[in-house]
């Protein structure tokens, strides 16, 4: 094994503890139970479209493959966009 096989298992290691953790403590700290359930809901949402973009990366041909992560960059802000507003209103708290 070479030192960028290694490099990348634990920088994906490192990622998927830390997403893990920052998950966790986000479930942790909050007042009221539909806050609970709005965050359950947003990072299930988010889990999948990560899924769907890294089995699209790797299954599709490389024209295809590019247009996955165009959708995939564009989706994303608008998204943290959404959650960030939605979990600031009052009627969660």
């Amino acid at each position: 094994m070479d030192i960028n096989t290694t490099v990348a298992i634990v920088g994906a290691n490192f990622g998927i503890g830390a997403g893990i953790i920052g998950t966790y403590i986000g479930f942790r700290y909050h007042s009221h139970p539909k806050e609970t359930i709005f965050n359950a809901l947003m990072a299930s949402i988010l889990l999948l479209a990560v899924l769907a973009q890294l089995t699209a990366t790797l299954l599709l041909t490389s024209p295809w493959k590019h247009l996955s992560w165009t959708a995939y960059f564009l989706f994303l802000p608008f998204f943290i966009a959404f959650w960030n507003k939605r979990s600031s209103e009052p009627s969660l708290s």
